[in-house]
């Protein structure tokens, strides 16, 4: 499975995606390395972390346009990046990089991604650091036709325990409302109590959020029932978000309001790495990067050319994730 673009191009037996399609492979020492993208949709940046990185390359037919979930699951930390149909070249990471995650669920990495069209396209999957090997398995698996374009769909735990849900649509017509769903084992979900949202109808993006204050511990899946004003209803990807994983670490932001600069103060440990990742209300990265944090420095973030409007700033440090709302102004 390991190949060079080129061979990818040349003569690998592509696999189309019809229905759910696991693909197993091994990260060895004997496997090619590249310096991976930092997390973003897309990724603009590289890791500091992860500079010398194993590798698998797996190309996938999408045959038709439409939503695609993509897992990972490893013992390992592991990441996952997809590349679109120019292919993937380990010496230009960032070219043709169309998103990048690292921890979706626990140590395992995953998206939901919008196919517009159809043709070949590429994950890499590889780990978080340098020197990692091991088994994983990558699960590939399409969703159905939605009645509107679901540009995002996002679960973040935040501050006070609570999950804060955003989600961004376009071209909605005859809609009547989305109600956000929640289950603690992905099979049977149940109405969240006050957050039925009354659809815009608009034909140009638009986004929702809804802050669920009551979450399981653990993990938690959530999901969107979409009905329409004829009563039909169909219901959104599942994205998922571990409770009990988040919010041991104390994060300072200032201030906020901001125009042009946020502080960030931390309780981490001397020289930890993490990374801060904005997200803004339409569940959309807007802008992520790797970072130094210890207690004793005050760590800046410029987000003058952001637009005006609320933002969530979502930290990992030391593997303990938090996120802030703050409002550019």
């Amino acid at each position: 499975m390991k190949k060079s673009l080129l061979t990818v191009l040349l003569g690998i037996c592509l696999i189309p995606v019809f229905s759910q399609t696991v693909y197993n492979g091994t990260l060895a020492n004997t496997d090619p390395t590249f310096n991976r993208p930092n997390e973003g949709s897309p990724p603009t940046t590289l890791s500091g972390v992860g500079t010398d990185v194993y590798y698998d390359l797996i190309p996938i037919v999408i045959s038709s346009a439409g939503l695609m979930d993509i897992s990972t699951n490893s013992t390992w930390d592991n990441f996952l990046i997809l590349y679109g149909t120019g292919g993937f070249s380990p010496a230009s990471p960032l070219t043709n990089a169309l998103v990048a995650n690292d921890d979706l669920v626990s140590s395992s990495a995953g998206f939901t991604y919008n196919f517009t069209s159809p043709g070949t396209y590429y994950l890499v999957i590889c780990s978080f650091k340098n020197g990692v090997t091991g088994t994983h398995s990558v699960t590939v698996t399409p969703t159905f036709v939605l009645p509107i374009k679901l540009k995002s769909f996002t679960a973040v735990k935040s501050a006070g325990n609570l999950i804060s849900l955003n989600w961004s649509v376009e071209s909605e017509n005859n809609l009547n409302a989305y109600q956000v769903q929640r289950s603690v084992d992905g099979i049977v979900f149940t109405d969240i109590v006050n957050a039925r949202l009354i659809a815009k109808n608009s034909a140009t993006l638009t986004g929702y959020n809804h802050i669920d204050n009551t979450p399981a511990s653990g993990l938690n899946y959530y999901r969107l029932k979409i009905t329409e004003k004829t009563g039909e209803v169909s219901y959104s990807t599942v994205v998922r978000v571990k409770n009990s994983k988040f919010g041991t670490s104390s994060i300072k932001l200032y201030p906020n309001p901001s125009a042009d600069y946020l502080q960030i103060e931390t309780d981490a440990g001397q020289n930890s790495n993490g990374y801060i990742t904005i997200i803004n209300a339409g569940g959309s990265i807007v802008q992520s990067g790797l970072y130094k944090f210890n207690s004793n420095v005050v760590t800046t973030i410029d987000i003058k050319h952001l637009p005006n409007g609320k933002y969530f700033l979502k930290t990992i440090i030391d593997k303990v994730e938090t996120a802030t709302l703050f409002i550019k102004k």
